[in-house]
């Protein structure tokens, strides 16, 4: 499988993160998302979730509870969303 052609390097992905998690970022952002998350996570390799943590933010994974409950809730609205056509 081919890397799909993200607007966002990951270096990017991960400084927007570091500010967004900031206290001069967005207080209210508890999950930065990045990726393509239609097609039945054929890219999932390529996705990045990042929630809120002590340190800034971290990896969102399933121990992170709420977080990864509003994902898991929400993952309707992320898959509507893909960056290739689905039809040619």
């Amino acid at each position: 499988m081919v890397m799909p052609d993200f607007t966002c390097n990951p270096e990017e992905i991960y400084d927007f993160a570091h500010w967004a998690f900031s206290s001069d970022g967005l207080p209210n952002l508890q999950v930065l998302a990045c990726g393509d998350f239609s097609y039945d996570e054929r890219y999932s390799k390529f996705n990045v979730l990042l929630c809120k943590s002590d340190n800034g933010y971290q990896t969102l994974t399933p121990s992170n509870g709420s977080s990864w409950d509003l994902v898991q809730d929400n993952m309707d609205m992320l898959a509507a969303c893909p960056l290739e056509d689905i039809l040619e």
